[in-house]
């Protein structure tokens, strides 16, 4: 994880596009419709309304204006192509009673080898990164550390696994249990009692998806 890109960095990057679209004939009611935004959230955009792009629009951003995040790194040394770009959210997967912090805002991109997720085939393609905070999953997961889940939609959870998952309006992190008509997400801090959701109760349950790999500061 070299290489980090701003959230202020990648806003510019996409304002810079849609500004040099204008000037070639394309409209702002256009350029919304391409990215699938109202034509009013462009026109804040370009009076200098910078609020947070949640992580849904920013993809949207990089497909619809064929922007690459390699470009947030020009004139750097190493051969960027050699690189994927994972975008880091500001929700927070708790490790505890729950995180509250559940907006999708893009706090920046960080940089990995492409051969390194390579390892994950196709589902490198839908990862994200998330905080983590609390002490539930420790000593496997700490306070503080990065998370970095795959959000692909072809897994379904299997016993030992950790998934983030939402649960009411909380998002959290913990190791999957299945048993028959129900799935119990356990904490491996043995402090914190498992919680049992029958599997005909899917209301109030989201799976974001698996985790794959964290990282940590000693």
């Amino acid at each position: 994880m070299r290489y980090f890109a701003e959230y202020s960095n990648i806003v510019d990057l996409i304002i810079h596009r849609i500004e040099t679209l204008k000037r070639e004939g394309q409209s702002y009611a256009a350029t919304a419709k391409l990215i699938g935004v109202k034509p009013p959230t462009i026109t804040r955009w370009m009076k200098g309304d910078r609020s947070k792009l949640s992580l849904d629009i920013f993809l949207k951003c990089l497909d619809a204006l064929d922007l690459h995040p390699h470009d947030l790194f020009s004139g750097m040394t190493p051969n960027l192509q050699e690189y994927d770009f994972i975008p880091k959210v500001a929700a927070k997967l708790g490790c505890g009673s729950g995180s509250l912090q559940v907006e999708k805002n893009v706090k920046g991109l960080y940089a990995f080898r492409s051969d390194f997720l390579d390892m994950w085939g196709s589902h490198k393609n839908k990862l994200v990164m998330f905080d983590a905070t609390g002490d539930s999953m420790s000593p496997t997961i700490e306070d503080g550390d990065t998370i970095l889940v795959t959000t692909s939609d072809e897994l379904s959870p299997r016993t030992g696994e950790l998934w983030a998952v939402g649960i009411d309006d909380e998002l959290l992190i913990k190791r999957i249990e299945r048993k028959p008509g129900v799935l119990i997400f356990k904490s491996d801090n043995p402090s914190y009692s498992p919680i049992e959701i029958p599997l005909n109760d899917h209301t109030n349950i989201r799976l974001i998806g698996k985790a794959l790999w964290l990282a940590r500061t000693l």
